[in-house]
């Protein structure tokens, strides 16, 4: 059976090939770790008939059946949910239970349990007495915390009775009367949210502390610690307790004093604003696992160490400061990450409705972060994303969290759906669909009518290009340098034909991400016996990340277009309508 760690690795390589010296860099493991991890991996697959890694330059992963890997690594990681959720559940907890709970052997008991004790270091402590079975310190805040986060995941963990909406409202408004200061928790949390709060309060107090449970939801709710004190009432004055040392020039003077070390410029100016928002739902209900994120995580922290160490930093000293409080490093290094970045062009706008506020806010951010040129607006409400949709500002709509009954019914058509953390997937799908709606806003930007020419004659192709490209410079919309560019590049044999368009292409240095130029003629020409009808040019900035995507968007754009167009006309209106703009001239 494989461990946290080593199904870490499987996701990570089926993203992209790593050395194991970056494998550990990522994962904060030995070099002899992960050979290890990658030999065990090596052989539960090739047992299974499932791939294979290889390694030459670096490790590569092989998968035969993706279908059947993903329904064995969602399996072990249920198996190994449930062993944390026994060992936080009770006192003491004997091997021969988590066995014959588990139905795994005595060896693949005492691995998962050493895996535990590695991934969970920071945040738990798991040991074991003669003659009791092991036991987990940790405090009792943090305890119920990550017996709620669990059960969030995955409710079969409980055999207790989900309490009904009813209920809920009743409990919340008990909750209030104690102490008008739970408000501010509930308003942090949904209803799913609050049920396994509840569920793990009877849990702990009746596997933890032995209490027998009644069958009224309220006197269970109500149940009491060895001190006499309401379980679940302590359980919120310790958050309530958190919530009250929250202060955003507390936060700003933290931030700026690491800052002093990294001296980053961040933008954003509700950048403070955002991280006490999001301090305040790790307080009501913090995320212990995100394992749907590491992928993602890890590509990042690989592209932006220091701002991760920053994470790092703010998280170790805000973790002194909400004592008892998980909060995780990764996720404010996301924040970092967006509040340094810089908005120029313009953007595709991103309506992102989302069920659940926290994974919201972290998809949010990961998309921003992940895919170029675009500005996302969460919303937690079906009313909100309906008002927001109506304003026609938003060139997608993307709908984070389960299709209940309510939202099948709702008028809005969703480019995407997705549940949990946005994956590798969703984001290739997204970049995409972005991607397009971002060429075709910005194209009479990148290619104003300044950069079309139409040449008469009858010269052949070669010469066409280089009228053409004098023409620009004479407009000075190219340099010289950049028209030697590109004829030294044709001559070379550097030619692109797309669909009966040649493309001459170079990278140059330039204010924007590209330029796009169009030279039209009569008739058509033939290049290496094809046939040609115009000559679309593309400079693309040497130190942009976009040459792929453009080339992409061209692509496209350009196999899925009817030619005949430009033998009906060939101006600039039309030219435009053939790269995707629906714009008129002049």
């Amino acid at each position: 059976m494989l461990n946290d760690r080593q199904i870490k690795i499987i996701t990570i390589l089926e993203q992209h090939d790593l050395s194991g010296d970056e494998l550990a860099n990522i994962l904060d493991a030995s070099r002899r770790t992960i050979i290890r991890d990658v030999a065990a991996i090596n052989y539960w697959l090739k047992a299974e008939n499932l791939g294979e890694v290889t390694n030459f330059k670096g490790y590569h992963l092989k998968i035969t059946n993706q279908a059947v890997l993903n329904q064995h690594l969602q399996q072990i990681k249920q198996t190994s949910n449930q062993i944390l959720y026994l060992l936080l559940a009770n006192k003491y907890i004997t091997a021969a239970t988590l066995e014959e709970t588990t139905f795994l052997s005595k060896v693949a008991i005492q691995s998962e349990l050493a895996y535990l004790r590695e991934e969970y270091v920071r945040i738990l402590n798991i040991k074991s007495q003669t003659g009791k079975g092991y036991f987990v310190e940790i405090p009792f805040e943090r305890r119920l915390d990550f017996m709620a986060n669990l059960i969030f995941e995955n409710s079969e963990l409980v055999e207790f009775s989900y309490p009904q909406e009813k209920q809920l409202l009743e409990l919340k408004i008990n909750l209030q009367k104690s102490n008008s200061a739970n408000e501010f928790i509930l308003k942090n949390e949904n209803a799913k949210q609050f049920k396994a709060q509840l569920l793990a309060v009877e849990q702990y107090a009746t596997t933890y502390l032995g209490i027998k449970v009644s069958n009224d939801i309220f006197t269970r709710a109500d149940l009491a610690d060895e001190k006499g004190y309401s379980l679940l009432t302590t359980f919120f004055d310790l958050k309530t307790a958190n919530l009250a040392k929250l202060d955003i020039d507390g936060i700003r003077q933290i931030v700026d004093t690491i800052n002093q070390k990294y001296h980053f410029d961040f933008s954003d100016r509700l950048f403070y604003q955002k991280i006490l928002k999001h301090l305040s739902r790790s307080i009501a209900f913090p995320i212990y696992q995100i394992n749907d994120l590491d992928g993602q995580m890890d590509l990042l922290r690989i592209r932006n160490p220091f701002l991760f160490d920053f994470g790092l930093e703010l998280k170790n000293i805000l973790s002194v400061k909400f004592k008892n409080s998980y909060i995780d490093g990764n996720l404010l290094a996301l924040y970092l990450i967006y509040a340094v970045q810089n908005h120029k062009e313009a953007r595709v706008k991103i309506l992102l409705h989302a069920t659940r506020p926290s994974f919201g806010d972290i998809n949010k951010l990961i998309i921003e972060e992940n895919t170029m040129n675009v500005d996302v607006t969460l919303v937690t409400s079906p009313k909100e994303a309906s008002r927001l949709a109506a304003t026609n500002k938003f060139a997608l709509l993307l709908y984070n969290g389960e299709l209940q009954a309510a939202d099948e019914k709702n008028e809005l058509q969703y480019n995407l759906t997705f549940t949990g953390v946005v994956n590798q997937d969703v984001i290739a799908r997204l970049h995409e669909l972005a991607a397009k709606n971002y060429f075709q806003q910005n194209l009479i930007n990148f290619f104003p009518e300044i950069n079309w020419v139409h040449v008469p004659g009858k010269k052949n192709i070669d010469s066409l290009l280089e009228t053409g490209l004098k023409d620009f410079v004479k407009r000075t919309v190219m340099t010289e340098k950049q028209k030697e560019s590109l004829i030294s590049r044709e001559q070379e044999g550097n030619r692109l034909v797309l669909n009966h368009i040649s493309i001459p292409h170079a990278t140059t240095s330039l204010t924007s991400s590209f330029r796009l130029f169009a030279i039209s003629f009569d008739g058509n020409r033939k290049l290496e016996r094809t046939s040609v009808n115009m000559i679309l040019i593309v400079l693309v900035d040497k130190d942009s990340e976009q040459e792929s995507n453009i080339f992409g968007y061209l692509y496209r754009q350009l196999k899925q277009q009817d030619i005949n167009l430009l033998s009906q006309k060939k101006d600039y209106p039309t030219v435009l309508k053939l790269l995707g703009s629906g714009s008129k001239s002049g």
